[in-house]
Protein backbone atom coordinates (compact mmCIF):
# COMPACT_ATOMS: atom_id res chain seq x y z
CA UNK A 1 0.00 0.00 0.00
CA UNK A 2 2.68 2.55 1.00
CA UNK A 3 3.86 2.36 -3.21
CA UNK A 4 0.28 2.37 -4.49
CA UNK A 5 -0.07 5.50 -7.32
CA UNK A 6 3.58 5.81 -6.23
CA UNK A 7 4.74 9.47 -6.55
CA UNK A 8 8.53 10.75 -5.91
CA UNK A 9 7.76 11.42 -1.93
CA UNK A 10 5.86 8.11 -1.42
CA UNK A 11 8.75 6.22 -2.60
CA UNK A 12 11.10 8.33 -0.70
CA UNK A 13 9.26 7.78 3.02
CA UNK A 14 9.64 4.27 1.76
CA UNK A 15 12.90 4.19 1.59
CA UNK A 16 13.40 6.14 4.82
CA UNK A 17 10.74 3.92 6.45
CA UNK A 18 12.35 0.80 6.13
CA UNK A 19 15.76 0.93 4.84
CA UNK A 20 16.93 4.13 6.44
CA UNK A 21 17.90 5.63 2.94
CA UNK A 22 17.77 9.51 3.38
CA UNK A 23 16.83 11.52 0.22
CA UNK A 24 20.50 12.62 -0.78
CA UNK A 25 21.41 8.98 -0.54
CA UNK A 26 19.33 7.82 -3.64
CA UNK A 27 21.56 7.15 -6.55
CA UNK A 28 20.26 7.01 -10.06
CA UNK A 29 22.86 4.18 -11.70
CA UNK A 30 24.20 4.72 -15.13
CA UNK A 31 21.23 1.57 -15.95
CA UNK A 32 18.79 4.00 -15.12
CA UNK A 33 19.69 6.10 -18.18
CA UNK A 34 17.56 6.23 -21.23
CA UNK A 35 16.43 8.14 -24.37
CA UNK A 36 13.20 10.08 -23.88
CA UNK A 37 11.02 10.40 -26.42
CA UNK A 38 10.38 14.20 -27.10
CA UNK A 39 7.12 16.24 -28.84
CA UNK A 40 7.04 20.01 -28.65
CA UNK A 41 4.05 20.39 -30.73
CA UNK A 42 0.96 17.90 -31.30
CA UNK A 43 -0.24 18.30 -34.76
CA UNK A 44 -2.65 15.14 -35.12
CA UNK A 45 -0.57 12.76 -33.85
CA UNK A 46 1.77 12.60 -36.91
CA UNK A 47 5.51 12.30 -35.70
CA UNK A 48 7.68 10.69 -33.68
CA UNK A 49 9.30 13.56 -32.00
CA UNK A 50 13.39 14.20 -31.39
CA UNK A 51 15.47 11.82 -28.37
CA UNK A 52 16.97 13.67 -25.65
CA UNK A 53 19.25 11.56 -23.44
CA UNK A 54 18.30 11.53 -19.44
CA UNK A 55 20.96 10.69 -17.26
CA UNK A 56 20.28 13.05 -14.77
CA UNK A 57 19.59 12.74 -10.68
CA UNK A 58 17.11 11.89 -8.83
CA UNK A 59 15.67 15.58 -8.49
CA UNK A 60 14.81 15.10 -12.77
CA UNK A 61 13.82 11.82 -12.14
CA UNK A 62 11.50 13.03 -9.62
CA UNK A 63 9.95 15.82 -11.37
CA UNK A 64 9.50 13.44 -14.13
CA UNK A 65 7.71 10.48 -12.17
CA UNK A 66 5.63 13.04 -10.62
CA UNK A 67 4.33 14.63 -13.94
CA UNK A 68 3.28 10.76 -14.75
CA UNK A 69 1.53 10.63 -11.54
CA UNK A 70 -0.61 13.94 -12.03
CA UNK A 71 -1.51 12.46 -15.55
CA UNK A 72 -2.30 9.42 -14.20
CA UNK A 73 -4.34 10.39 -11.36
CA UNK A 74 -6.29 13.03 -13.65
CA UNK A 75 -7.12 10.58 -15.75
CA UNK A 76 -8.03 7.34 -13.58
CA UNK A 77 -10.51 9.71 -11.61
CA UNK A 78 -11.88 11.22 -15.11
CA UNK A 79 -11.15 15.07 -13.80
CA UNK A 80 -11.43 16.85 -16.47
CA UNK A 81 -10.60 20.15 -14.47
CA UNK A 82 -6.98 18.87 -13.80
CA UNK A 83 -6.56 17.31 -17.99
CA UNK A 84 -7.71 21.01 -18.98
CA UNK A 85 -4.39 22.89 -18.27
CA UNK A 86 -1.07 21.76 -17.47
CA UNK A 87 -0.41 21.96 -13.74
CA UNK A 88 1.39 25.12 -11.95
CA UNK A 89 3.89 23.25 -10.66
CA UNK A 90 4.61 21.56 -13.89
CA UNK A 91 4.48 24.11 -16.22
CA UNK A 92 7.51 25.58 -14.49
CA UNK A 93 9.46 22.65 -16.03
CA UNK A 94 12.00 23.05 -18.90
CA UNK A 95 10.90 23.21 -21.92
CA UNK A 96 12.89 19.86 -22.87
CA UNK A 97 11.42 18.17 -19.97
CA UNK A 98 7.96 19.38 -20.79
CA UNK A 99 8.24 18.15 -23.95
CA UNK A 100 9.12 14.93 -23.29
CA UNK A 101 5.81 14.45 -20.73
CA UNK A 102 3.36 16.27 -23.01
CA UNK A 103 3.08 17.87 -26.27
CA UNK A 104 1.17 21.62 -26.55
CA UNK A 105 -1.19 21.88 -29.58
CA UNK A 106 -2.06 24.47 -30.92
CA UNK A 107 -4.53 26.62 -28.79
CA UNK A 108 -2.12 26.20 -26.02
CA UNK A 109 -3.99 22.91 -24.50
CA UNK A 110 -1.99 20.11 -24.11
CA UNK A 111 -1.58 16.84 -25.49
CA UNK A 112 -0.18 13.38 -24.48
CA UNK A 113 1.04 11.53 -27.17
CA UNK A 114 2.73 7.85 -28.29
CA UNK A 115 6.29 9.32 -28.09
CA UNK A 116 4.92 10.55 -24.09
CA UNK A 117 3.92 7.13 -23.41
CA UNK A 118 7.60 5.66 -24.20
CA UNK A 119 9.48 8.49 -22.26
CA UNK A 120 6.66 7.58 -19.53
CA UNK A 121 7.46 3.62 -19.66
CA UNK A 122 11.13 4.08 -19.88
CA UNK A 123 10.86 6.77 -16.56
CA UNK A 124 9.02 4.10 -14.97
CA UNK A 125 12.06 1.54 -15.91
CA UNK A 126 14.17 3.95 -14.60
CA UNK A 127 12.88 4.81 -11.25
CA UNK A 128 12.46 1.05 -10.66
CA UNK A 129 16.58 0.81 -11.56
CA UNK A 130 17.28 3.57 -9.24
CA UNK A 131 15.40 2.08 -6.21
CA UNK A 132 16.67 -1.18 -6.53
CA UNK A 133 20.38 0.16 -7.05
CA UNK A 134 20.23 2.39 -4.10
CA UNK A 135 18.68 -0.16 -1.62
CA UNK A 136 21.48 -2.43 -3.02
CA UNK A 137 24.14 -0.53 -1.76
CA UNK A 138 21.60 0.67 1.51
CA UNK A 139 21.83 -3.25 2.80
CA UNK A 140 25.45 -3.64 1.39
CA UNK A 141 25.09 -5.69 -0.94
CA UNK A 142 27.64 -6.35 -3.88
CA UNK A 143 26.37 -4.14 -6.85
CA UNK A 144 28.05 -6.37 -9.56
CA UNK A 145 24.88 -8.70 -8.40
CA UNK A 146 23.00 -5.31 -10.64
CA UNK A 147 24.11 -6.84 -14.20
CA UNK A 148 19.94 -8.18 -14.08
CA UNK A 149 18.68 -5.02 -14.31
CA UNK A 150 18.26 -3.84 -18.20
CA UNK A 151 18.24 -0.36 -19.31
CA UNK A 152 14.88 1.53 -19.56
CA UNK A 153 15.60 1.19 -23.57
CA UNK A 154 16.09 -2.23 -23.89
CA UNK A 155 13.04 -2.62 -22.14
CA UNK A 156 10.93 -0.49 -23.59
CA UNK A 157 12.13 -0.26 -27.44
CA UNK A 158 10.56 2.35 -29.69
CA UNK A 159 9.95 1.22 -33.27
CA UNK A 160 8.18 4.51 -34.43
Amino acid sequence: MPLSAPNAQKIENFMMAHFGVLRSMITVPDVANFTARCKQKARGGSGSGTTLQFSGGWDELAVRLDAIQYFRNAIVHADSQKLAEIPQSLSALSSSLRSSMWAEKENSSWSLQMPHAVTAVRTAAAVFNTVAFTLYNAVGLDASDMAVLKPPDEVVPFNG
